[in-house]
């Protein structure tokens, strides 16, 4: 039997600028990011949904959206990255883990919106999901991947 992990860390608030001279955040997501998610997962293409979630039509219902941006801190950690439209903070990426039922392993997933694909956002978000992981405990971490989305099986390869 292991001993429970303490949660991940909440305090996670990193910037970086683009060479466009975009700010470009990542921070834990919080209940206030609920419009902000649905705008996110309705911006994506049937592409990137089908690669994310195995289907092009997934919807989300307000519950739905409520539960992704309420997270239990003892049972997994949500990452986003945020830009700023026009004044208005926007998300751009996403990343997360499950705890596994082992308590030392846990399930990643990590989502960019098509505009920002290629552009390394996914690297930053998946190096500070290693760094919540590592002080939450896990050793491992793994995705279940489509068979066809052959950039994920690399990037994941990669980390």
């Amino acid at each position: 039997m292991h001993a429970a992990a303490a949660p991940p860390p909440a305090n996670i608030n990193h910037s970086w600028t683009t060479q466009s001279g975009q700010l470009i955040r990542i921070r834990p997501i919080s209940r206030n990011d609920v419009e902000r998610v649905a705008a996110y997962l309705d911006g994506l293409s049937v592409g990137t949904r089908y690669f994310r979630f195995g289907r092009w039509d997934t919807q989300f219902s307000r519950d739905d959206l409520i539960r992704i941006c309420s997270p239990n801190p003892a049972e997994c950690c949500r990452l986003i990255a945020v830009t700023e439209h026009n004044g208005v903070e926007v998300q751009i990426a996403s990343a997360a883990f499950v705890v596994g039922k082992d308590r030392e392993s846990g399930e990643l997933s990590i989502l960019v919106s098509d505009q920002w694909q290629g552009t390394r956002v996914a690297h930053r978000l998946m190096s500070h999901l290693i760094e919540c992981a590592t002080e939450f405990g896990l050793t491992r971490m793994f995705a279940n991947v489509l068979g066809t989305n052959s950039r994920m099986i690399r990037f994941a390869h990669r980390h």
